[in-house]
């Protein structure tokens, strides 16, 4: 059925007047139209990370440690520090059993100091030898124990001609049992045995001296 001419001239002006709209839109959107979407552009900045730096320091100081000088502990003296030791050889083992001594003749040596100190279980005793020649042979000490005589200790005797020596005597165990009972002054016999050998001339071979023991 053919449409009345009416109708289809308005039917022809609309799809005319639709086609106009359709290339209005498109001439504006390829015209310079706005874009659907916008890009924004952050310019780019570049991050600087700050080290911090500590100037170098000086080692600290340390101070010298103190170092406490320690007291040294008391001690008793050595044999050398109150004369010289000497043992007791084979003459001085065997010398005893003496006689009374001759006074018509010279003593070679004699004791320089009577008064003996017992120091740590020592008795010092200082000789002159009188005689140019080497006084040897043995010293004995004795204590007069009711009217008996007791050994206290013995050593080689050894003493230059014309000098002086001091020669350190150790006392036996029994000896310093006896000086521990007095605690004091005790009298006592030194003997000179220059027997190793006798010396020539008019001199004694034996030479007994009085002396004294500090055993306090």
């Amino acid at each position: 059925m053919t449409a009345p001419s009416g109708v289809r001239g308005r039917a022809r002006s609309r799809t005319r007047g639709l086609a106009c709209l359709v290339a209005a839109t498109l001439v504006l959107a390829g015209c310079g139209g706005e874009p659907d979407s916008t890009t924004v552009t952050t310019p780019a900045t570049t991050a600087t990370t700050t080290i911090a730096t500590t100037p170098p320091t000086s080692p600290p100081t340390i101070p010298d440690p103190v170092v406490e000088t320690p007291t040294p502990a008391e001690t008793s003296p050595d044999v050398e520090e109150v004369g010289d030791a000497l043992g007791c050889g084979e003459y001085c083992l065997q010398a005893g059993e003496y006689g009374a001594p001759d006074d018509e003749l010279d003593d070679p040596a004699d004791l320089s100091d009577p008064d003996l100190i017992l120091v740590d279980g020592v008795l010092p005793v200082t000789v002159d030898c009188l005689i140019d020649v080497t006084c040897r042979g043995a010293i004995l000490i004795w204590v007069d124990i009711d009217d008996e005589y007791t050994e206290l200790g013995r050593s080689d005797l050894e003493v230059d001609g014309d000098s002086t020596r001091t020669i350190a005597v150790e006392v036996t165990a029994e000896g310093l049992g006896l000086l521990d009972e007095e605690q004091t002054l005790r009298d006592v016999v030194v003997t000179l045995d220059l027997g190793n050998p006798c010396p020539d001339g008019d001199v004694h071979c034996i030479v007994h001296e009085d002396a004294t023991v500090d055993a306090s």
